[in-house]
């Protein structure tokens, strides 16, 4: 499988628009891992994941196929940045507490993913795999969003979204699953804020590398009409499979 990088482009609206996650997740997390020696982030991206994790654990990997993306990751003593792809075995057999995986891992060779986990995941130690899924905001936000999410990008989205719109429901997890309950996050976000969310999706490049169209303008019209106060309340949902080795 060709490795997919949909996110060096817009690296620098990525660090700044992606959503993070709740607390709730990580304390979820926290409590169900057997020590906190090493972890590893996966696909971290701007290194919002490892970065939190560095308050926990001792060290944190953290790796990333994108290089812009690393040079914008958030830097701490105790977390070492790669530039790797999922699949490659980095670190010792049996050496790693925590693995995880934030809004990437429909973009993995999961099999050989799963085999790379496998080997560096200690005896008892937690995998996890989490992402949101579109957010809510209020009915007018919302129909605007769904019109541009799946009438002007639908064919521009790669066919590994369709994961992400099934929240995981269908990957082949390699471990028993530990039930949670429900996360969610919340902003109060101003329309530039929103949008510019928006400009990070990887079909919004997509779609202006093949037609040469600045669909940013074009999208920041059609919210103009429905976006009528300063700040909304926007609501992600976060979803998570995870388990023990």
């Amino acid at each position: 499988m060709a490795l997919k990088d949909r996110f060096s482009v817009q690296s620098t609206e990525y660090a700044t628009y992606r959503p993070s996650y709740p607390e709730s997740l990580f304390d979820f997390l926290l409590a169900n891992v057997t020590a906190k020696h090493t972890a590893l982030d996966v696909a971290t991206g701007n290194g919002q994941v490892a970065s939190r994790l560095a308050d926990s654990f001792d060290t944190v990997i953290a790796t990333d196929i994108s290089d812009k993306q690393l040079k914008h990751a958030v830097a701490k003593k105790n977390i070492h940045y790669q530039q790797a792809p999922a699949e490659k075995l980095i670190t010792d057999p049996s050496s790693i507490d925590l693995i995880t995986v934030g809004q990437a891992a429909h973009w993995f060779d999961l099999p050989k993913f799963f085999d790379a986990v496998d080997t560096m995941l200690k005896p008892g130690g937690l995998l996890a795999l989490f992402g949101y899924s579109l957010p809510t905001v209020d009915k007018e936000v919302d129909i605007a969003m769904k019109y541009v999410y799946q009438e002007i990008l639908g064919t521009y989205w790669d066919k590994e979204r369709k994961m992400v719109d099934d929240q995981y429901a269908n990957i082949v997890f390699p471990y028993s699953k530990i039930n949670h309950t429900d996360f969610i996050q919340e902003y109060v976000w101003t329309s530039e804020q929103y949008l510019g969310y928006i400009g990070t999706w990887s079909a919004v490049q997509l779609y202006q590398q093949k037609l040469h169209i600045d669909l940013k303008e074009e999208i920041k019209n059609r919210f103009k009409e429905v976006w009528k106060s300063e700040t909304k309340k926007v609501r992600f949902p976060i979803f998570l499979l995870a388990g023990r080795k």
